[in-house]
């Protein structure tokens, strides 16, 4: 069954270590406002939802559907690990 967006501002703010009065603090708002989020009494404004993600440490996509993005991370290599031009091209 899938989490409701108050179960999963709930699960992942507790995932964070922070209250519901910590959440409030960093986002400018209540705690009474958090606790009805969570409830599920009402929903986050649409505003506060970049800053929601980004405290919980999610995309807004994640903080709303609760599916996670399986993008592969993209890292550059330090040259002395990377391959020479040449030995990566098709010789014929």
């Amino acid at each position: 069954m899938d989490m409701t967006i108050g179960k999963r501002i709930a699960f992942l703010r507790k995932e964070k270590g922070l209250t519901q009065e910590e959440l409030a603090q960093h986002m400018g708002i209540s705690p009474q406002a958090v606790s009805k989020w969570e409830n599920d009494q009402t929903c986050p404004d649409i505003s506060l939802l970049p800053s929601l993600a980004k405290i919980l440490g999610v995309s807004v996509d994640e903080l709303l559907s609760g599916k996670t993005e399986n993008i592969p991370a993209v890292r550059i290599l330090p040259e002395n690990e990377r391959k020479d031009i040449k030995d990566m091209m098709l010789r014929i």
